[in-house]
């Protein structure tokens, strides 16, 4: 009799890669329609400036999509906790997700400063992307920490925008009745919103310590890099090894390749 617990696994095995499989295609789809994720952080305000708003609210629908598929890759943390390979997988998807976030944070800056210049059609884009912004900071600080306390991840979290509760529902009203005299209203919300934000903020050099689970990689060029795996914690489990047949036998690879979601239009 097979054993239950080796199926589940082999089970939550494929489902997950295949999960991070998707959001790489989907990742490098996004990379080939816009570069902005590639830049550094140092340039990044400047390049931002640059943009087009059409731009702007276009990268919006591509951050949305790539965090909505790292929160699902999110949901089997637990799972992930029990084997180094997936460790890692949530540490990479963890980093891309601040990334991401740090470059989210400046478009919404330079979106808020170009508020009262906007037509009403992209006014009304501009505040489903300010509101789902707020939504996702709140998102973000209640995973962040659950994720570096249970993973000992060596991350270290952004500042995030903390606007005043009432901000949401402010814009919203100026937005919707800018037509009929209200800008003077929307600079002075738009101006309140940008406060405390510096878009500058994440322009300095990320000093975050590399993490490796794998001691195959603790040395480079012949040199060991002990400190790497200072905060790696020695107890965790290692893989289960799983026999081929066994796996082969109980896998179900009718919908490997078939991806909803890969294709950036």
């Amino acid at each position: 009799m097979k054993n239950p617990e080796n199926k589940y696994n082999i089970k939550m095995y494929i489902e997950l890669s295949k999960q991070y499989s998707n959001y790489v295609k989907f990742y490098l789809n996004v990379s080939v329609k816009t570069d902005i994720l590639c830049k550094g952080l140092k340039t990044i305000s400047s390049d931002v400036s640059a943009l087009k708003t059409s731009e702007i609210l276009k990268h919006y629908e591509y951050f949305e999509a790539m965090v909505v598929q790292i929160f699902e890759i999110f949901q089997h943390s637990n799972f992930c906790k029990t084997t180094r390979l997936f460790s890692n997988v949530i540490f990479m998807c963890f980093k891309d997700l601040i990334k991401i976030y740090k470059v989210y944070y400046v478009h919404i800056t330079e979106l808020l400063e170009r508020f009262t210049t906007l037509n009403k059609e992209d006014a009304s884009k501009g505040f489903i992307m300010y509101q789902n912004f707020v939504n996702l900071t709140d998102g973000i600080k209640t995973k962040a920490n659950k994720l570096i306390y249970a993973f000992n991840f060596p991350i270290q979290l952004p500042d995030f925008y903390n606007p005043e509760k009432s901000l949401v529902q402010k814009l919203k009203l100026v937005v919707e009745s800018a037509d009929a005299g209200g800008k003077d209203s929307l600079a002075e919300i738009t101006k309140q919103a940008r406060s405390g934000m510096n878009r500058d903020g994440y322009s300095a050099k990320d000093d975050e310590e590399i993490y490796f689970d794998c001691n195959v990689l603790d040395k480079f060029d012949g040199q060991t890099e002990k400190h790497v795996f200072d905060k790696v914690d020695p107890n965790a489990k290692k893989d289960m090894p799983i026999d081929l047949m066994d796996f082969i036998s109980q896998s179900d690879f009718s919908s490997v390749g078939g991806v909803n979601n890969s294709t950036v239009h």
